[in-house]
């Protein structure tokens, strides 16, 4: 099955439309169809079925033709993994999306091919009309919006990198496999790769319920997230006393102890952070709604709290992520927290091991662990046990950390899932 190009009329001396041909097991009729592009017999290679000049038009019609012809395997294979034949009404579809071309201002022509689907889905997202998936419906928080964009710059750098044509319909297993091949390649580690793969899953999602594809691959129980569980470090209430008893010599490493103390008695995710406002602590409690969740916090405010809170007369001066994480380096290691900690990973498709000290790898994630953690060695007489969080945690005792985050036990164990506590 392939295809071939031809001119309506190969002997005009007029511009002649472009015919795509192709036969069909089974179907006793060729199918033929206009390409919509229109040429000069005399610059038409019948050999090649190429145009033989060079201005852009003709390298654009050149890769109109070796995208459609790009296309087919992928059409091919799918219709074989789904155990049926492949039909004329099939190839019509991949057809309709690769020729689909709407004018707009005057003469320019937009080709609504992925990578034009994937900035609509996400121009949607920030404008609040393309929401979460599941019972609860929200608004894409703006973190969470900057992952599907950098996600698609890889997948856009994978396709280029590969040749591929930028349409859904030709994504397969083989695809699938590429692109973990190329992450592997890119030394990506496996949690990486599994959060571009879930962010194009989300994308392709919305952009088939936008009616731009028909691609199940995307939904095929092989088509999978790839994780790892990795572990990671948590302080306790000594550890954290450490660093807020710790003197800094300059005042940029204090705001950012005292954020990074704060957050340790709040568990809060980092975006969560960034929102909190000084009239969030009334009377006994830290009273929050969760960005991601929706969910209602309400935190009774810990001695640690109190005492930042006087000292900067409410919240201490702002500080971005990168300069948080690391100065609270420099802060962890002033306070001596060099205990050994080893991270196993799996990067490049192979499993490497590396060796720090605790304050290498102390980090504003580092809060929300602690916390977490810290709220699990409790004692709590009479257990829930939640048959999602024993599954993926191995831990019964979650009420209290139902009390305080007022979260679904599934938020919390999709968080703390890995934790070394978990072990």
């Amino acid at each position: 099955m392939t295809p071939s190009f031809f001119l309506k009329n190969a002997n005009s001396d007029k511009p002649t439309s472009i015919i795509f041909f192709l036969r069909i097991p089974g179907e006793s009729m060729p199918l033929r169809r206009s390409t919509g592009k229109l040429i000069d017999p005399a610059r038409w290679s019948i050999d090649e079925q190429r145009c033989s000049g060079v201005s852009k038009e003709y390298r654009e019609i050149n890769n109109l033709i070796d995208n459609i012809t790009e296309v087919i395997p992928g059409v091919i294979s799918e219709c074989r993994r789904n155990n049926r034949v492949v039909s004329s009404k099939d190839i019509n579809a991949v057809l309709d999306v690769l020729l689909q071309k709407k004018r707009v201002s005057g003469s320019k022509e937009v080709v609504r091919d992925m990578w034009w689907w994937f900035d609509e889905i996400i121009k949607l997202m920030k404008e609040k009309k393309v929401l979460t998936p599941g019972r609860k419906k929200r608004a894409y928080s703006a973190e969470t919006i900057k992952h599907f964009e950098s996600a698609a710059r890889k997948i856009k750098e994978f396709f280029t990198d590969k040749k591929l044509s930028p349409q859904f319909e030709i994504v397969t297993m083989d695809t699938y496999s590429d692109l973990i091949g190329w992450c592997h390649e890119k030394n990506h580690a496996d949690n990486t790769i599994g959060s571009l793969i879930k962010r194009w899953k989300g994308l392709a999602k919305h952009a088939r319920k936008k009616g731009a594809h028909n691609n199940l691959i995307f939904e095929d129980e092989e088509f999978v997230i790839i994780k790892e569980d990795t572990p990671d470090i948590w302080l306790d209430d000594m550890k954290i006393d450490k660093l807020a008893n710790q003197h800094c010599p300059a005042r940029h490493y204090e705001i950012a102890r005292d954020w990074f103390i704060l957050d340790c008695d709040l568990g809060l995710r980092v975006s969560d952070l960034k929102r909190v406002e000084a009239t969030d602590f009334t009377g006994k409690f830290f009273q929050f709604v969760n960005q991601k969740t929706g969910a209602y916090v309400a935190i009774p405010i810990s001695s640690r709290v109190k005492k930042i809170i006087k000292k900067w007369r409410g919240l201490p001066p702002p500080i971005g992520d990168a300069k948080l994480n690391e100065y609270i380096k420099i802060v962890a290691k002033m306070a001596g927290l060099k205990n050994k900690f080893v991270y196993v990973v799996t990067k490049g498709g192979v499993t490497q091991k590396f060796e720090y000290q605790e304050w290498e790898w102390v980090s504003s994630h580092t809060c929300r662990r602690s916390f977490v953690t810290r709220l699990l060695r409790m004692k709590i007489p009479e257990p829930i046990p939640h048959a999602y969080v024993m599954k993926l945690a191995g831990i019964k005792r979650y009420e209290t950390l139902m009390r305080y985050f007022k979260e679904t036990a599934e938020d919390i164990a999709e968080d703390m899932a890995g934790h070394s506590f978990f072990k």
